[in-house]
């Protein structure tokens, strides 16, 4: 069924995926090994490149590299203003320090920013707001940052601008945005409310502030610490946001948009490249991406996403509903282990094919496949980019969220989100 070379990518993924979980060694050095013992065997040997590295590269999205880098840089030039700060305690004060109450706000927050613009963009702008409550109010960031994480990847799902496999999806399937939003929006804004509301009852005393904070006093204090770098971060921010919402009309991609937005806002700031590399951009993260992406790339290349691919549609032949379960639950599997992106894209001609075949509308497996693939992203730290973002930028402020920590909570969350989708596609979509 599989070949030399595919089974050579699949034991090298399981091997480097057990030691990620395992947490023993150094996630970054693991993966890249991982994807250099890659060459080793000749997996990327092709007569159409000059070397293995250079097909590998390939299936390295330097869009999204681009875009957590230049992201990085101008979120935190601009945190440095004081203003995350800022709006944080407003929203604390207009909740009257209800901390149950802001939580639910900033995730159901954090789930429309998410279905407008890029989720990672989105966590790269939530997480300082998360962390300047947590510690004002000596909470533990943890269940912040961890449901942050799935409303992210939830309210992705709701538009095909927030996240990458919805965006294939309109493509390839000529999807309008309105047609996305009238039919996945209505269980997407369903799943975020349970989960808002789950994680509340779930996380309970942690939830409670542990400081004596004066509301009044929060009223009035400002945290600005500098305006004038504020307006230039607000401003750069506000101009690349707005980039990312019209880039198919400007005809640009996420990681230039992002860079160039990055290396204005450090001109104009007078802050020094090597300090913004340095200081802002956690370099660990984005090579664990680059290994992750040529690792991933390999199942891909060698064929095993495709035979999996084909495999669960040999099982099911043209029963429309079957296949439409089958494929949300699966595509839900695949996507909490391993990027969404190499599965759906394989999926979309087989869809395409199965309509031809069976001339059976083809719309509910469409609907399966981005449901499955964008809230299964959420099931474990390294299911989405913008899981691994997040987790990034906890490490980087010193906060420490475990493999198993992580997927106790969330996978069973995850999988709740899928039976509500599940039962939203029988009941009116097939």
């Amino acid at each position: 069924m599989f070949s030399f070379a595919a089974l050579v990518a699949i034991v090298v993924f399981l091997f480097v995926y057990m030691l990620i979980v395992s947490e023993k060694v150094n996630k970054t050095v693991v993966v890249m090994l991982g994807s250099l013992l890659l060459f080793l065997f000749k997996i990327y040997v092709d007569q159409n490149y000059d070397t293995q590295f250079s097909h590998a590269i390939d299936f390295v999205d330097f869009n999204v590299i681009g875009l957590i880098i230049g992201m990085m840089i101008i979120v935190q030039v601009t945190n440095k203003s004081g203003v995350f700060t800022h709006v944080a305690m407003r929203l604390v004060a207009y909740a009257k320090c209800d901390m149950k109450k802001v939580f639910f706000l900033l995730m159901l927050f954090t789930a429309l920013i998410t279905a407008f613009i890029s989720n990672v963009t989105a966590v790269m702008v939530m997480t300082p707001i998360f962390l300047a409550i947590c510690l004002r109010f000596k909470l533990n960031p943890v269940p912040f940052l961890m449901t942050e994480i799935l409303m992210s990847n939830i309210g992705g799902t709701a538009t095909p601008l927030g996240d990458m496999t919805n965006i294939i999806i309109a493509s390839k399937a000529g999807f309008s945005f309105a047609k996305i939003v009238s039919n996945l929006g209505p269980v997407v804004i369903v799943v975020a409310i349970v989960v808002a509301l789950l994680a509340i009852l779930y996380f309970g005393d942690e939830l409670k502030s542990k400081a004596d904070v004066c509301l009044e006093d929060l009223q009035g204090e400002s945290f600005i610490q500098d305006r004038s770098l504020m307006v230039k971060g607000l401003s750069v921010l506000f101009v690349v946001v707005l980039a990312l919402i019209f880039k198919n009309q400007l005809s640009l991609d996420n990681g230039p948009i992002a860079m160039a937005g990055a290396m204005f806002l450090l001109l104009i700031t007078g802050i020094k490249p090597e300090e913004a590399f340095k200081d802002y951009v956690n370099w660990s993260i984005i090579f664990f991406f680059v290994g992750l992406f040529i690792l991933i790339g390999a199942l891909e290349v060698t064929g095993v996403v495709d035979v999996l691919a084909h495999a669960i549609v040999d099982a099911t032949g043209d029963n429309l509903g079957l296949l439409a379960i089958i494929m949300l639950l699966v595509s839900a599997i695949f996507s909490a282990f391993i990027d969404n992106i190499p599965f759906a894209t394989t999926m979309i001609p087989i869809i395409q094919n199965i309509g031809v075949l069976t001339e059976v509308g083809t719309d509910p497996l469409f609907w399966a496949l981005a449901l499955g693939a964008c809230i299964g992203g959420s099931g474990t730290i390294i299911g989405a980019s913008c899981n691994l973002v997040v987790i990034g930028l906890a490490e980087h402020n010193g906060i420490k969220i475990t493999f198993f920590q992580y997927l106790k909570y969330a996978f069973p969350m995850m999988l709740l989100g899928i039976l509500i989708s599940a039962i939203y596609l029988y009941l009116f979509m097939l």
